[in-house]
């Protein structure tokens, strides 16, 4: 009885850490997604990305370029910590070298960003 009581102990702990460390990860942000509200020389664009992730590190890079971000290259990238994280996110006037500005990625669901910081935010979907 003494030794059943232990082993049901013991299961119970295990099961709260494994809940602790799930309710701690993160989510994969990896794949396709698609922008609105993204402008590039006066005109809205849909931004077409591709996010990679290696461990807490997410890059976001162009599928379709633009005059001011071509493809290829990255739009966005910052340190994926929780449900909003700070980011930079690579900005340009067609015709000139690309500088960052800091931005927050939120994570509104697992199909929506919405990243903020900037006029107007521009939200991702995941295709």
């Amino acid at each position: 009885m003494r030794r059943c009581f232990r082993v049901v102990i013991v299961v119970c702990v295990v099961l709260v850490v494994l809940l602790i460390v799930k309710s701690c990860s993160t989510d994969s942000l990896a794949g396709e997604w698609v922008g609105t509200g993204y402008f590039c020389d006066g005109q809205e664009h849909e931004q077409d990305i591709v996010i990679s992730q290696d461990g807490s590190i997410v890059r976001a890079t162009k599928i379709t370029g633009d005059a001011c971000i071509p493809a290829g290259q990255l739009t966005w990238e910052g340190e994926y910590t929780g449900k909003s994280f700070a980011a930079s996110m690579y900005i340009a006037i067609p015709g000139q070298a690309a500088s960052t500005i800091p931005v927050t990625v939120t994570v509104e669901d697992s199909r929506t960003l919405r990243l903020s910081g900037i006029a107007p935010e521009i939200v991702f979907t995941r295709l």
